[in-house]
């Protein structure tokens, strides 16, 4: 329901640039029932027993905040992302990308605060596991957590229909060959 009602919110915005109220609430609404009912989102919770709701929320709400120019909740939504799923990481090429652009175009040159913008998510994480600090879990154990789960899931593709599907059946030493190509065409698309 977050992630629908932010994906509403979202479209009323891009499209009061171009439509009357009543036509952006018209948006809004199918964006907001097109979320709510897309089949994936059943999938991902009932079947898989995934929450990737709660971290797409985070996204969306990160790219909202970039339309609106609010860089610093930009990198606050986005570290809340991180700390609830490691496959927002997917959404940082585009932010340093448009943090870099925002910066060398807009504003004509980095200052120093600039660099929050990609310590904020850092520490957002770090700040994430606080309760587990004072119930003795060590500081340091919060990143290697995120290093660990890139050696624990080393399928291509698990359950969900898309192109890397297609490769399931191939040898597990085929399979971890294409690892490295796949990341890297899919971080190149992202950056693109």
């Amino acid at each position: 329901f977050a992630l629908a009602a932010v994906v509403a919110r979202f479209f009323f915005l891009l499209a009061s640039e171009r439509y009357s109220a009543s036509q952006c609430y018209a948006i809004s609404l199918l964006a907001y029932g097109f979320i709510l009912f897309i089949p994936t989102v059943f999938l991902n919770s009932s079947q898989w027993g995934q929450c990737d709701a709660i971290y797409t929320t985070f996204c969306v709400m990160s790219l909202l905040c970039l339309y609106r120019n609010r860089l610093i909740k930009a990198s606050i939504y986005f570290g809340i992302a991180l700390a609830f799923k490691l496959q927002a990481v997917f959404i940082a090429p585009f932010l340093c990308t448009f943090f870099l652009n925002y910066r060398l175009h807009v504003h004509k040159g980095f200052k120093a605060k600039d660099a929050l913008l990609f310590i904020i998510p850092i520490m957002v994480v770090w700040l994430s596991g606080a309760v587990a600090y004072c119930y003795g879990r060590n500081p340091l154990d919060t990143f290697p957590i995120y290093f660990e789960q890139i050696d624990i899931y080393d399928n291509i593709c698990l359950k969900c229909p898309n192109f890397w599907g297609l490769f399931i059946t191939l040898p597990y030493k085929t399979k971890q060959i294409l690892i490295n190509p796949s990341l890297a065409i899919c971080f190149t698309v992202l950056l693109c």
